[in-house]
């Protein structure tokens, strides 16, 4: 099986145990040592969580900018602190562990 890059579709469908995409993913991983995904596909799966987060800092009137939505989910989603100085500015995000290196 030649090397694969794999799409968020498919990804997505892995995420909610389709069991054509499972087998596909278990026969790909006896020949290859990881699955490929593009820094797109990765931005499009955190979107996702991003929008949860959006949607609960919209409703509360707390809003920070995409980016910084962005950010926090990519430290939430790979279970990471957030290291910044701007802790009043991300303390909105419950999920966010935060730690500020600079005091």
């Amino acid at each position: 099986m030649k090397p694969a890059l794999v799409d968020t579709d498919i990804l997505s469908l892995f995420f909610r145990n389709n069991e054509n995409v499972v087998s596909n993913f278990k026969a790909y991983l006896k020949e290859h040592e990881k699955i490929n995904i593009s820094i797109i596909t990765y931005y499009e799966i955190l979107s996702g969580l991003s929008a949860d987060l959006y949607a609960r800092l919209r409703k509360t009137g707390q809003m920070l900018d995409d980016i910084d939505i962005l950010i926090a989910g990519v430290a939430i989603a790979n279970n990471l602190v957030f290291a910044t100085r701007n802790k009043n500015h991300f303390e909105r995000i419950k999920e966010l562990k935060i730690a500020d290196w600079s005091e």
